[in-house]
């Protein structure tokens, strides 16, 4: 089991001093807006990293090189959660290989010499966004430690990483998904789904999906609207929507996000879901705030999913 970080003060993390570099005009296109966390430091103390996330074009690239990266880790009670993608190119168009995992293996001592070696903390507390630039044009860093230390920066117009650094980070992620993987329940033995989500004003929504001995699958879902009305549905899935949702899940990661430390910055929440195995585990996938796209917007997609007709 690894030791985490659980609802411990920020001791090392002073209050922010933010001052604005540069604003953008009202109403006007192609402008900059930049601030600067004057407290944010530019050396680490800390060695215990809990979260690590870098995502950023690389300009300087030849054929058959990265010219995009994100790469994602997140320490959790079982092991290091890794989430690793990579084009030849920044453009959205490009085709782009995805890959995550639960290992064993501890991947944040070698992060922590990433940090230091290409010194990613230089720009800390930095931030700037160009209007009207193309998605993935440059970059940001999220990098957050037991201490309550953090570095996070980010600039749209330009890479955040150098190309070296970049490199180093592909090869560590490359090497970490082939390392051993923690045991993770097997989806085509998912027997039901349970969903609930409750506003603050009272409204929910909610679901169960169960799985049936031929294959097919019973939804049953609950909605209540702002005016107190509430709608119930009952709907078969045949046995082929049932494997298009069991891959939909498998393909999301977030049967691995579970048991995730208690992080003061950009705070885990419940997601809201259940999912109830043959041999009788169950498994509630948790919410962080800066999980990568790919994975925080299934969240969302299997919801849609279960609660579609309503």
């Amino acid at each position: 089991m690894f030791n985490v970080f659980k609802n411990k003060k920020n001791k090392n993390s002073a209050e922010p001093n933010i001052v604005v570099i540069k604003k953008s005009r009202p109403h006007t296109g192609g402008g900059t807006d930049a601030t600067q966390d004057l407290n944010a430091p530019k050396e680490i103390l800390s060695n215990d990293m809990i979260v690590f996330k870098v995502s950023s074009a690389v300009r300087e690239i030849s054929a058959g090189q990265i010219g995009y990266i994100s790469a994602f880790a997140l320490k959790t009670l079982a092991g290091s959660f890794v989430f690793y993608e990579k084009s030849a190119s920044f453009r959205r168009s490009a085709e782009r290989q995805t890959s995550f995992a639960l290992i064993k293996e501890d991947v944040f001592p070698s992060l922590v010499k990433v940090v230091n070696e290409y010194g990613l903390a230089k720009n800390n507390g930095f931030h700037s966004k160009t209007h009207g630039l193309p998605e993935n044009f440059g970059g940001d860093i999220f990098v957050f430690y037991s201490s309550g230390e953090k570095i996070s920066a980010s600039n749209n117009q330009s890479p955040v990483i150098s190309r070296s650094a970049a490199i180093a980070a592909a090869d560590l992620f490359s090497e970490a998904l082939n390392a051993e993987k923690c045991a993770v329940p097997n989806v085509s033995a998912l027997k039901e789904v349970r969903f609930e989500n409750e506003s603050a004003t009272g409204t929910y929504k909610k679901a169960v999906l169960s799985v049936c001995s031929d294959g097919s699958a019973l939804i049953k879902t609950t909605k209540k609207y702002s005016g107190g009305e509430v709608f119930e549905d009952e709907r078969t899935v045949s046995p082929d929507g049932v494997e298009d949702f069991k891959r939909l899940v498998s393909s999301s990661g977030i049967l691995l996000l579970s048991s995730l430390p208690d992080l003061p910055e950009g705070s885990v929440s419940d997601s809201g879901f259940a999912f109830i195995f043959e041999d009788g585990s169950v498994v509630k996938p948790e919410k962080y705030k800066y999980l990568p796209e790919k994975i925080g917007s299934c969240f969302y997609k299997i919801e849609h999913e279960l609660m579609s007709d309503l």
